[in-house]
């Protein structure tokens, strides 16, 4: 028996020992593989990656303070809407159901299920969702601005002049087609709103159209174009079709958005029953004006004008086609979305488009005939505007305010701090400082730095050397002159002479160069580029540039000369500077601001109006006339309003101490100290603590950590009890509010809603028969790729490298995190990752038909594409492109576009895959720095000699993918003549020599298709041009691939006219021929050309989020 015992006990521990150090051993790999900072750019980094968090009843209780009424936004039929802020400061949107009954569960799955897999700008985001609670509550983001429906509606409150302007409602417009034709024909799965609204459109602070309430949505399986269901939707809006037949399509939410483009048009309420029987409903009323062509009668009067009454006659014409009763004569959302997007082009203008140009003597006059006397923004004593301000912080736009600054009376310190906002500038609101003169503000810091816009001064010549209209740059400011350490006075050119005056002094440079070769980017030194100091007190100044020989020997690459004052550290000169910057016409500066005209003395004298407040010390500013204030040691905040300098914490964190064990954080201050049992100063950098070797203090410690264990144990066995029973309560919510049918929907539902897994190394050597090698379906420099069945007879691609270094750790990490926010059909999905091999896998849908590349060039059984199926693959390729772009949350650049990164699932339906090179790209952000990366013969030549990685680089990868498969050559062939190996520019040079059908394989050549060859030909010659700014867009390249695709008629164009059904029954009236005749022309160039385009439940008419 104790032989027995003894082998069972070896056992056991032989078996701990081994499972122990098999487990370290995966947690070893797991850290290698840069597991941990890729669970922490899932879980923290929110504004690159958001994944749904399931929040505790107590989180929410505290964010509403107890659902307090001051807290509430809206209150509807179905509940309550709370504004909540949650543990990380962000504010959120709470919804809060009042009845719960068994469909308001499902429509709450639902919405979660819809909005957990939806990434697109336009799209209300859903952070999270609460199951502990006897309601189920669903958090958003906040929208601040509230619904589109109370913009339009709100006679004479305070949003009825937010929306009068044509642009901003063509804009709002433009979104939302945007939003929905991403979820028609981009998503994953697509998805059917089913209750567009203007009631379900929010705006935020930059009135950008958010789309929200998915509660009634559906996901629609792929192989389905219409599905039966109880008819959802509100009067007014609600398709008739759909009502009639209980058959929902895609083109049920085309005809509600019809209505609220007839809404944005006319101003009008979608149904009103205050108006006769007749011109209630608004969608018949709109659909009749237009048939009788007099729909320019009902447009609101707050934006119709000379200017763009074509523009708006051409939505109403869209918005009439998306009235039509029968759906199949309704153009799809996509459709809509590039007419509306090609309307928005033509309206939107640059600020410099109208700009008069200023000669020097008007200059001269002007630098003489205003001065800072007659400068006055409404002086604000320092009192009421301290008293006023408070604690508050404005902003204009993407520019933060803080005061003494402000922008409204009362919020600003002196006339001197008085920013305006101008919410009608072409590009959103804008913050300028002064009223005369006004100058835009970049940025404002409280350490005494204002970034703004300044002018640039021109000299332009025509090739015979005659000289065009000269413009000077001058600045008159009434305080806060340009900082001598971040400007300099700057000229740029070739024959250059560049002088600045000002009220007591006159300086300048010169800068000549004959050739552009001899040029150093990067420094001014007087060979095209000169640089000098900017002089001390700087308020009043005008640069004037002249030329010696009129620029008739550097003409071909430097036609002009330019001055200005710019921030040191954003300008960074360049050869194409000498030819590309007559295009700019202002530069970032920098101005140093003060309290203005005072010093700290004076200041301290009325301790009333002192400008620094408690815990903050004033200094005087040895460059300008002023003083400014800054937070005491061991404070920070905004000195200039009252409890604005705040506490800093040291304790809090330890890097921010010296304290070895104790640390006590006094005002301004800490101090440390040590425990019992120890003794010493406490700190790291002196005696620390030591421990303590009484005796009788060991025998105190041992009975008080006996009583302290005793007291746990009893505290344990009551509050695991009291949790037990909460834990239980807990669970009930949680069935009873559809939580576990949450969960399977999200992590089992069929592939239709993939949340990111991390799979076991078990999983993976059971789903490939332990790496066998008839699992292999490719290889490769970097590993190889296996297909597994997982248990549920899922099949996947498995992505195993061979080797693993630090910078395959970060490819694998950004293939993750990019790839985990992207739902669009065209990209491989990922399915989830492996952390506990020697080697990171990554987990992917299976695309079994084998990549572009292979098809294009022989390298597979089946027969060469058709010509319809290459240009059906490059627009789906082009509309991915499109999406991460310019749709996604955070864009993303791709980086390494070809055509092996292009798979082909069983129907050759484009798959963009690898975004191991791929980059997040900030809101803020139009370009990025980086280590060159990508594929020769597809790589940018731009990013190759610059590293200046932008969304061009895509475009010119994405051109040479379209110039493969047109002529069906290799992008780069050593087995080519040398002026043949790069298949671009032999492209380029075939182009040029009209030499195009020689080049294009013979096997998609025909009669039928020459014109459509010659428009990807010329769109693909577009995309590789040299320079970046040259190229198209990736939404502009699909949309005119989707042009030429569509160069078929589309249902609508043939309609007949005896229309005595369904159109006669609803309105009573046949449509006019002059008007169907105009409308079947227009719809023929739109589609021949992209580039011309410029259940019975019904809820009620007002109830939205």
């Amino acid at each position: 028996m104790g032989c027995l015992l003894l082998l069972l006990c070896a056992s056991w521990l032989a078996l701990g020992l081994r499972q122990r150090k098999a487990t370290q051993e995966r947690e070893k790999f797991f850290k290698d593989n840069g597991g941990l900072r890729l669970q922490r750019l899932l879980s923290q980094h929110q504004s690159y990656v958001e994944t749904l968090k399931v929040f505790t009843a107590e989180e929410l209780r505290r964010a509403t303070d107890n659902y307090h009424e001051s807290r509430i936004l809206g209150q509807g039929g179905q509940g309550t809407v709370y504004k909540g802020t949650v543990m990380n400061g962000r504010v959120v949107a709470i919804k809060k159901a009042r009845l719960l009954d068994r469909s308001q569960v499902t429509e709450f799955i639902n919405e979660v299920i819809v909005l957990s897999q939806i990434n697109h700008k336009n799209v209300v985001k859903l952070i999270g969702c609460c199951l502990e609670t006897e309601l189920p509550l669903l958090v958003y983001e906040f929208i601040t601005n509230g619904t589109l429906s109370k913009h339009l509606h709100d006679n004479g409150g305070q949003h009825s002049m937010s929306l009068s302007s044509w642009g901003a409602r063509l804009r709002v417009a433009a979104e939302t087609a945007r939003a929905l034709s991403y979820l028609h024909s981009d998503a994953a799965i697509p998805i059917f709103h089913r209750d567009v609204k203007s009631t379900n459109i929010l705006l935020d602070e930059n009135f950008t159209a958010k789309v929200s309430d998915f509660g009634a949505s559906r996901l629609m399986p792929s192989d389905k174009t219409q599905i039966s269901t109880l008819v959802r939707g509100t009067f007014g809006y609600l398709d008739p079709e759909y009502f009639h037949s209980s058959q929902l399509t895609e083109k049920s939410d085309v005809y509600s958005f019809g209505v609220v483009l007839a809404e944005l048009l006319t101003g009008m309420k979608a149904i009103s029953f205050d108006k006769p029987e007749m011109e209630r409903n608004l969608s018949m009323v709109f659909d009749l004006a237009v048939m009788e062509d007099r729909c320019l009668e009902m447009i609101d009067k707050r934006i119709i004008n000379e200017g763009n009454a074509e523009h708006i006659r051409e939505v109403a014409l869209l918005a009439s086609r998306c009235l039509n009763v029968r759906g199949v004569d309704r153009p799809s959302m996509k459709e809509v979305a590039l007419e509306l997007e090609g309307i928005l082009r033509l309206t939107e203008q640059h600020p410099w488009i109208h700009q008069d140009s200023t000669n020097f003597e008007e200059s001269e006059d002007l630098l003489r005939g205003i001065h800072v006397d007659n400068f006055d923004a409404g002086p604000i004593s320092m009192t009421s505007s301290e008293n006023t301000m408070k604690n508050q912080l404005t902003t204009c736009g993407n520019v933060t305010i803080p005061y003494p600054f402000g922008t409204a009376p009362g919020c600003y310190l002196n006339r001197y701090f008085y920013v305006s906002c101008n919410d009608s500038a072409p590009g959103g609101p804008t913050p300028l400082l002064w009223s005369t003169p006004s100058i835009e503000v970049l940025s404002i810091s409280l350490s005494g730095e204002l970034r703004v816009n300044t002018y640039i001064g021109t000299d332009c010549y025509t090739q015979s050397g005659a000289r065009r209209l000269p413009v000077k740059a001058y600045a008159i400011l009434p305080a806060f002159p340009f900082s001598t350490t971040k400007n300099k006075f700057t000229a740029v050119g070739c024959d250059t002479l560049a002088m600045t005056n000002g009220d007591d002094f006159s300086s300048g440079c010169l800068s000549r160069c004959s050739v552009n070769s001899s040029i150093t980017e990067g420094t001014c030194n007087g060979i095209g580029c000169c640089q000098t100091a900017v002089p001390k007190m700087l308020l009043n100044y005008n640069a004037s540039v002249s030329s010696f020989r009129n620029h008739t020997q550097v003409w071909s690459f430097n036609p002009c000369s330019y001055a200005f004052i710019t921030e040191t550290d954003s300008f960074n000169f360049t050869r194409e500077d000498l030819s590309g910057m007559r295009n700019w016409t202002r530069v970032p500066s920098v101005l140093d601001w003060s309290i203005w005209n005072q010093t700290c003395q004076e200041s301290q004298k009325d301790p009333s109006t002192s400008v620094c407040k408690a815990n903050s010390e004033c200094f005087d500013h040895e460059d300008i006339r002023g003083y400014r204030c800054n937070c005491s040691a061991g404070y920070r905040g905004n000195p200039y309003i009252s409890d604005g300098c705040q506490d800093i914490d040291e304790c809090a964190n330890p890097e921010d101490n010296q304290c070895e064990k104790d640390c006590h954080n006094t005002p301004g201050n800490y101090t440390c100290s040590c425990p019992n049992g120890y003794h010493g100063d406490g700190r790291r950098d002196g005696e620390g603590c030591i421990v303590d070797q009484s005796h009788v203090i060991k025998i105190v410690v041992g009975v008080g950590v006996g009583f302290t264990v005793l007291l746990f144990m009893s505290g344990f066995l009551y509050f695991g009890i009291r949790r037990r029973k909460l834990m239980r309560l807990k669970e009930k919510y949680f069935q009873q509010n559809g939580g576990l049918l949450l969960q399977q929907q999200l992590h089992q539902r069929d592939g239709r809603t993939s949340t990111m897994r991390i799979f076991t190394a078990e999983e993976l050597l059971k789903a490939t028969d332990n790496y066998a090698e008839n699992r292999i379906v490719g290889r490769g420099g970097y590993g190889t790729v296996y297909k597994g069945m997982l248990p549920n007879d899922i099949v996947i691609a498995i992505k195993k490298s061979k080797l693993m270094d630090q910078n395959q750790i970060e490819q694998f990490i950004n293939e993750v995190i990019v790839l985990s926010q992207i739902n669009h059909r065209n990209v491989v999905k990922l399915l989830g990752c492996c952390l506990e091999t020697e080697v990171p896998l990554l987990v992917y849908e299976f695309v079994g038909n084998g990549t572009l590349f292979e098809h294009i060039h022989g390298q597979t059984k089946d027969p060469k594409l058709s010509w319809e199926t290459r240009l059906r693959i490059a627009a789906e390729t082009a509309g991915v492109l499109s999406y991460l772009h310019a749709a996604a949350s955070v864009p993303i650049i791709h980086r390494d576009i070809k055509s092996t990164n292009i798979l082909l699932d069983e129907n050759c339906i484009a798959k963009v895959s690898d975004f191991g090179a791929s980059r997040l790209v900030p809101l803020d952000h139009t370009q990025l720095y980086t280590m060159v990366q990508g594929t020769l013969g597809y790589l940018d030549p731009e990013y190759l000699h610059t590293n200046t990685l932008t969304e061009k680089s895509d475009v010119y990868s994405f051109g040479v993918v379209l110039v493969e498969l047109l002529t069906g050559k290799k992008a780069l062939s050593f087995d080519r003549p040398e002026e043949e190996r790069s298949l671009a520019m032999h492209f380029l040079h075939a182009l040029k020599e009209d030499r195009l059908f020689q080049i294009v394989e013979d096997c998609i050549l025909s009669e039928n298709n020459t014109e459509q060859l010659r428009g990807v030909a010329g769109l693909a010659k577009k995309c590789l041009r040299v320079k970046g700014e040259e190229r198209p867009s990736m939404t502009e390249v699909a949309m005119e691939l989707e042009g030429l695709r569509a160069m078929g008629n589309h249902p609508w164009v043939s309609i007949e006219l005896g229309m005595e059904g369904e159109t006669a029954n609803l309105l009573g009236k046949e449509r006019p021929e002059s008007l169907m005749s105009y409308t079947e022309s227009r719809d023929m160039s739109l589609v021949c050309d992209s580039n011309s385009m410029r259940n019975q439940q019904i809820s009620p008419v007002n109830n939205g989020r």
